[in-house]
């Protein structure tokens, strides 16, 4: 069993009468938690398979995570939310033929595929139980993939062990604590709320993930006073917007920004609210288990900035960087290069690509080492600097463009962060085009501020102008959809 699995059941024994987990009106105990999942897992005979789980955000699902992992299983989320062509392709691509579902989730899962159902069931708590993990995979989520094939990335027991090696040692808690877990179980920051919490025996706070989630987010923090809180960027202007910020809310004592890159005015904003909070900038791709760098913020991190954007600061205790250039040399302090992670939170390769896994991943010196695809530096003070996505770059008349750059004007011209950039290709010409949310700018007001700061080249060609940015199931602005709906038309 792995080391995270025993802590969990060992703060079952320490703790059993405290809070495991409280969803809505919905509690469950550390023992009630532990009794039903291992009920729950003797009930399922399969082994060393990945089974579905129909994320509907209740306890039940919840318990199923580790009832799943406690029979020697791995889950993979089936979010309701996805389009189903997308869930057929996840189903088929992990051979997935048991899924365990609330009865609505059934019903809905019946009309897309041929699948056996396990049930939530706890009529019968057991005591205690034979069931013993046997570390398979821990879960597989999926990621959008360049060709609009979801890429499956299998995440093993070993990983999670690995990093939370380093969350143990980062991030002590007690049963005293409260950790907001307000992403959905198919992105992989919930993983590490959810064990964060259970791991440590402290409680784990989910907020309602219908509706604007960053609202929901913020009513969970305020209404259940969490004081370990786990945000995306991006909420804050939800959050702002509402004039929310002006609740302080001393209680919150550790804030982790992750998700996507971090603007240093979103740090101001959060300060403004959670007074007291230390304020930490979690980066990290999927294929690396959740968080690879972590970069603790102060007032000296204002003298670091590149394009607004905060540092991402130092490996993890279990993972190793280099950046290099597209030889895979390492380039010199202050030089730009992308940024590879190596270690045991590296994950094995993709499900059933191969070329693709062959391309992001290699071995050297009896280590894994994964391409990440982003363009960083390594600054005076020792810390890693985000610059860009390596895809990111585009030729506009022959200059090469950093789009993030021209988000970082976009987005401080219009004062604040739901903004974005995209480029777009039309016989054979490569132009730029802004998106932002407002109601009340004008598109020239905006590009006239542009025009004043940056080259004519990299001033978008417009700027839409739209109520509300779509964004995707993890809360992040959904490039793909906006270029969709505006672009490829």
């Amino acid at each position: 069993m792995s080391n995270t699995l025993q802590h969990i059941l060992q703060c079952a024994i320490a703790h059993p009468d405290a809070t495991a987990i409280t969803i809505g009106k919905e509690k469950l105990t550390y023992s009630e938690l532990v009794s039903k999942a291992f009920s729950l897992a003797q009930s399922i005979e399969v082994r060393k398979q990945n089974i579905g789980i129909y994320t509907d955000n209740n306890v039940d699902m919840y318990v199923g995570v580790l009832a799943i992992w406690l029979s020697g299983n791995a889950y993979v989320p089936i979010n309701h939310k996805f389009p189903i062509d997308r869930l057929k392709k996840i189903i088929a691509e992990s051979d997935i033929t048991w899924v365990l579902a609330s009865p609505q989730g059934q019903a809905f899962l019946s009309e897309i595929s041929a699948v056996e159902w396990l049930n939530y069931s706890h009529d019968e708590i057991l005591a205690g139980s034979s069931v013993i993990n046997e570390n398979f995979w821990a879960y597989t989520l999926f990621t959008s993939g360049s060709t609009g094939q979801p890429k499956g990335i299998p995440i093993s027991h070993d990983n999670v062990d690995a990093l939370m090696l380093d969350m143990w040692t980062r991030y002590p808690l007690t049963s005293d604590n409260k950790v907001l877990q307000a992403f959905e179980l198919s992105f992989d920051v919930s993983i590490a709320c959810i064990l964060l919490a259970w791991s440590q025996g402290a409680h784990l706070v989910v907020a309602d993930l219908n509706g604007i989630t960053a609202i929901q987010a913020f009513k969970a923090i305020y209404d259940h006073q969490v004081d370990f809180v786990v945000l995306p960027p991006s909420a804050l202007f939800y959050i702002k917007k509402l004039k929310l910020l002006a609740m302080e809310m001393t209680w919150v004592k550790q804030t982790l920004f992750t998700g996507e890159a971090l603007p240093w005015n979103v740090v101001q904003d959060w300060k403004t609210s959670a007074t007291l909070s230390k304020i930490d900038n979690a980066y990290g791709p999927t294929e690396g288990t959740v968080w690879s760098l972590i970069d603790s913020l102060d007032e000296h991190i204002e003298a670091q900035l590149v394009n607004g954007l905060c540092p991402i600061g130092q490996n993890l205790a279990t993972i190793q960087c280099r950046i290099v250039n597209e030889q895979r040399e390492e380039v010199s302090q202050g030089e730009r290069g992308e940024l590879l992670i190596g270690g045991p939170q590296i994950f094995q390769g993709y499900v059933n690509l191969q070329e693709k896994t062959n391309e992001v991943l290699f071995e050297e010196n009896g280590i894994r080492w994964y391409r990440t695809g982003d363009i960083v530096f390594l600054n005076d003070h020792g810390k890693i600097m985000y610059v860009n996505r390596k895809d990111n770059q585009v030729q506009i008349n022959g200059y090469r463009v950093e789009l993030g750059e021209v988000e970082h004007h976009l987005r401080k011209n219009i004062g604040h962060d739901a903004a974005v950039v995209l480029a777009h290709s039309h016989e054979g010409v490569t132009e730029l085009y802004g998106f932002v949310e407002m109601t009340t700018s004008s598109e020239e007001f905006i590009l006239e501020a542009m025009r004043k700061n940056l080259p004519g080249y990299m001033v978008p060609r417009s700027v839409f102008i739209l109520p509300s940015l779509p964004v995707n199931s993890s809360g992040k602005i959904d490039k793909s959809n906006l270029r969709k709906t505006h672009l490829d038309t």
